[in-house]
């Protein structure tokens, strides 16, 4: 519940920072962050979700057992001795956020460590003279808090949609000369790993938008529910397996 005005309060300061006013002095209205079909628009994020159709996903991965000629190498370690390989490679999931439970291991009762996340960071001490910034990626074992008899923990993370449907740049329809710069919101590109034998279970919910919502203007118009249809059979990750929308 916290989440959603969250990122709209997110939006609304970014908006009001690089274009608050109009030329006479007036305070403007939050930006319009996705165009319907019809012509009007979705101004919230709590409106793109209340109209969207949202996917449940359950999930169980399992990484096979190493065979018995590999068990009888004297080359080979034991599965309590290999270290966990990165099961299910590094991706993003499409929608516009998911909020998902942390996985559970079914071997252990211990927290899962396999989830793994992917931060973009800008490194500013290559050269204090030069005029851009050279991104680096660092890998990061996501951490999660422990569930408590009162509490669960949910985690979310930024979808695909986040970071290419919604229309954060201030400007709207204004044609101004000088368009804002966006809310430079990520998709959260993420893997998982595993130990051999090991087998995974992940619940999630994930949020979409609205089937009339216009999710591309180039080189023509088309709405989420048209792409789905022009898109069947793929998917915005990169990893073979099932279906988008896993961690």
């Amino acid at each position: 519940d916290a989440f959603i005005p969250a990122l709209q309060r997110l939006i609304d300061e970014h908006h009001h920072h690089h274009h608050g006013h109009n030329s006479n002095g007036v305070r403007k209205e939050s930006v319009s962050l996705m165009k319907k079909k019809n012509g009007q628009s979705y101004s919230t994020i709590s409106s793109i979700v209340n109209d969207a159709v949202n996917l449940e996903h359950f999930h169980v991965y399992s990484k096979k057992q190493p065979t018995d000629e590999e068990r009888s190498s004297k080359n080979s370690p034991s599965s309590h001795d290999v270290a966990p390989a990165r099961t299910l490679e590094w991706h993003t999931d499409g929608g516009l956020f998911l909020a998902f439970l942390p996985a559970k291991t079914c071997e252990s009762e211990n927290e899962d460590t396999s989830f793994h996340v992917r931060v973009s960071t800008t490194n500013s001490n290559v050269n204090a003279n030069a005029s851009t910034t050279i991104p680096e990626a660092g890998e990061y074992q996501a951490v999660f808090t422990p569930d408590t008899r009162h509490e669960i923990t949910v985690a979310i993370m930024l979808g695909a949609g986040a970071e290419h449907w919604l229309n954060t740049s201030s400007s709207d329809n204004d044609n101004e000369s000088a368009p804002s710069p966006s809310l430079p919101l990520r998709a959260t590109t993420h893997s998982v790993y595993m130990k051999p034998g090991q087998t995974r279970v992940w619940y999630g919910m994930m949020h979409l938008v609205p089937g009339d919502a216009i999710v591309q203007t180039k080189p023509y118009a088309m709405t989420f529910e048209e792409l789905k249809k022009t898109s069947t059979g793929t998917r915005t990750r990169t990893a073979s397996g099932s279906g988008s929308g896993s961690g």
